[in-house]
């Protein structure tokens, strides 16, 4: 047979619900046999576990023709898969390297237009966001009445910062083919994902939106954030809006006139219009100021002025277990499984992360749970949360540690980490077994003495006895 370099398809498993999701990489076609599998994330690092390769199997086929096997198979968190986050497989050959077309199915919105008395010039716009596909071949088209192909202008799909492509395209209608009930659709095709959908709007899904609508939302940096990035981010949120002209998002410490640095981000589309403005300051007046988020808007009656500020209570501070693989579970081969209890802690803004050997772990190799409300024993709501780390077994049985490290506000140096490794669990259960040998032995001597004293005293009763019958 001839050199041939194979050909790559990427897999997926069938219920993307699954924690974690299962990825794989199928190559094909390729000769000689020897393949070598690798992955990489988003940014282009190469994953270092959480994968396995299957050796090449070959198949003969109609007329002889025998057709080559392998795969890869990559583990990832769910959460991650649901971030809409990359990953790249690629193989080595002897005929070169080889990846495959990434795949993704588009995620369509279809925004109706909104009227205020500001803007209305009996025109209306409808909006259809269509996000996340890859390759970037895609087809657009607007129907009137489900049946009437009629005109729009649809961008050119530009990359988005997760890997996939995105678009708009939007067409301009009289308000009053809205006010006697047209409907009107935007059909998406993605061809290569096998994708179709149609997103339809009318005039009975309520396109008025009344100058109140607008929602202003303050939101507090996360404790991570602010213990990685030593600064602390706030965010100010509008929304429900029906046109960002004449918008204005200015963050203020209170009690000062000079406003913040505030960076806006690009407006999303969803029931509305959606922007953010974000001011990053220091931790320390973060603990101690109050901050607002002003907000100036045409639709809005006055400014809008909205606080945030640092809430400071005494809580419990985290408890921190970690869980080595089961026995059954080393005994299949497979994988195995570190877990991290953190408990008992308020409020619920905790991070855990993993390490091995001192080095950091991705994110996308260890699944967390969302923090969990429970009541304590003395009534006080706290919280509680897992992690899991799945990690090859041949790590484990090499004695190779990995370390558990907690990140909460309340904490003395704001950090906690708790390291094992088979030797360290093999300690404590030498200790447990030391312990039961010691009681054993305590146990042993103490028979020992009671049948001792039991024999000596029937003994001297015997030869009273005896004693006795001779005198007599």
């Amino acid at each position: 047979a001839s050199e041939q370099a194979p050909s790559l398809f990427p897999l997926i498993t069938c219920d993307q619900s699954t924690n974690p999701m299962i990825l794989g990489c199928l190559a094909r076609d390729f000769f000689p046999e020897t393949i070598d599998f690798g992955w990489k994330d988003e940014s282009n690092a190469s994953i270092a576990s959480g994968f396995k390769n299957f050796r090449p199997v070959s198949q003969t086929g109609p007329g002889d023709k025998v057709t080559t096997f392998a795969s890869s198979q990559l583990t990832v968190a769910n959460a991650n898969w649901e971030q809409r986050k990359i990953f790249y497989c690629q193989a080595t050959h002897e005929r070169g390297l080889s990846f495959p077309v990434i795949i993704l199915p588009p995620t369509v919105s279809i925004n109706p237009p909104l009227r205020d008395s500001t803007s209305y010039n009996g025109t209306a716009t409808i909006v259809c966001v269509i996000s996340g596909f890859s390759p970037n071949n895609i087809q657009v088209r607007w129907l009137k009445n489900f049946n009437q192909t009629i005109e729009s202008t649809t961008d050119e799909p530009v990359a988005d910062k997760n890997g996939g492509f995105k678009t708009i395209s939007a067409i301009t209608i009289p308000w009053i083919e809205l006010d006697r009930g047209y409907e009107f659709s935007c059909e998406v095709k993605h061809e290569a994902s096998n994708f179709y959908e149609l997103k339809n709007v009318s005039g009975s899904q309520g396109c008025d939106m009344p100058s109140s609508g607008i929602q202003v939302t303050t939101i507090p940096p996360t404790f991570e954030s602010i213990f990685t990035e030593k600064k602390a981010k706030l965010t100010c949120k509008v929304s429900h809006m029906s046109s960002t002209d004449g918008l204005s998002i200015s963050w203020y410490q209170k009690g000062k006139s000079e406003d913040l640095q505030t960076k806006l981000e690009d407006g999303i589309y969803s029931n509305g219009i959606t922007v953010i403005g974000i001011a990053e300051v220091c931790v320390d007046d973060w603990q101690k100021d109050r901050f607002e988020c002003k907000v100036k808007h045409p639709d809005l009656a006055a400014l809008k002025v909205v606080a945030l500020f640092k809430q400071h209570t005494i809580m419990p501070f985290p408890e921190v277990y970690i869980y080595p693989p089961h026995q059954d579970e080393l005994a299949q081969g497979e994988t195995a499984t570190l877990a991290c209890l953190v408990k008992g802690f308020s409020p619920n803004d905790a991070f855990v992360k993993w390490t091995h050997m001192g080095e950091p772990l991705d994110p996308s190799v260890y699944i967390n749970t969302e923090p969990i409300k429970e009541l304590s024993a003395t009534g006080k709501s706290t919280y509680f949360m897992y992690s899991k780390l799945n990690i090859e077994p041949k790590n484990w049985t090499d004695g190779k540690s990995y370390t558990c490290v907690v990140g909460h506000e309340t904490l003395p140096l704001q950090l906690v980490q708790k390291t094992i490794d088979k030797y360290t669990v093999r300690m404590v259960y030498i200790d447990e077994e030391e312990d039961m040998d010691n009681i054993w032995a305590t146990a042993s001597t103490f028979i020992v003495l009671f049948l001792l004293s039991l024999f000596y005293s029937a003994t001297v009763t015997l030869f009273k006895v005896l004693y006795g019958i001779c005198k007599a």
